[in-house]
């Protein structure tokens, strides 16, 4: 079957990850594609679309969070239902690619400040969420409140409001939002949490000493990590 392009266009008040939604139920439209039929490679599309991959690989994870696609490890994107509708694609939830980038700008900061500004109770309290992690990762990994804290904890002992909130905002998206967990199901979530305890670990060691380089490269480190990850749920 040949590839038909696609136009994409780009409308400042939606996110690009919904047109691209809407770009790739047309094309499936447009070709036939049947219940039970695979998509061709999320690095195809990206060029049919002339978008990046990892907006592709959002889109895929918004059309299967509507139903019209299903993601199965090891085979890739298949046709679930093509009359399910778009609507309940939430305009205002960012992508996870462009959550995490947004991330890797203010976290790093944030752990930066909060080796200069940190009180002792607060790493008490950085220490209480790395272990609330463990707990988590021991009962099966089904919630993440742990990691959540650990992060904003750091956040709010960076002793600036502002980075605060706006650090806050992301993990409130990310945290009631339909994609970030939906894309996580494809990655191996036990190698994931592990790695993200350890890590956690070597950013509050920075953070208790008193080192603020040490700190922000720690905290990168582990984001770009989480970006890595989440990259490799690309489908060739």
């Amino acid at each position: 079957m040949g590839v038909k392009a696609v136009q994409t266009v780009n409308d400042k008040n939606e996110r690009l990850y919904i047109r691209v939604s809407q770009d790739i139920k047309k094309y499936l439209l447009e070709n036939h594609f049947l219940e039970g039929d695979r998509l061709p490679s999320e690095t195809e599309l990206s060029k049919v679309l002339g978008v990046s991959r990892a907006t592709v690989r959002e889109a895929i994870v918004a059309l299967e969070v509507s139903g019209v696609l299903d993601v199965r490890r090891n085979v890739g994107a298949v046709v679930l239902n093509l009359g399910s509708d778009l609507h309940s694609l939430v305009n205002i939830e960012a992508g996870p690619f462009e959550q995490i980038r947004v991330r890797k700008l203010l976290e790093p900061e944030a752990a930066r400040l909060a080796a200069e500004n940190r009180t002792t109770e607060q790493c008490q309290a950085m220490e209480s969420a790395i272990e609330m992690m463990v707990g988590e990762n021991r009962a099966g990994f089904e919630t993440e409140d742990g990691d959540m804290q650990f992060h904003l904890l750091i956040a709010r002992a960076s002793g600036n409001s502002l980075l605060a909130s706006y650090i806050e905002g992301l993990w409130e998206m990310r945290h009631h939002g339909k994609l970030w967990p939906q894309l996580q199901r494809s990655v191996d979530i036990s190698a994931m949490r592990t790695r993200a305890v350890f890590q956690h670990m070597r950013v509050l060691e920075a953070i208790k000493s008193g080192n603020p380089e040490g700190a922000a490269q720690a905290m990168t480190k582990h984001l770009d990590s989480v970006e890595e990850e989440l990259e490799g749920t690309i489908q060739g």
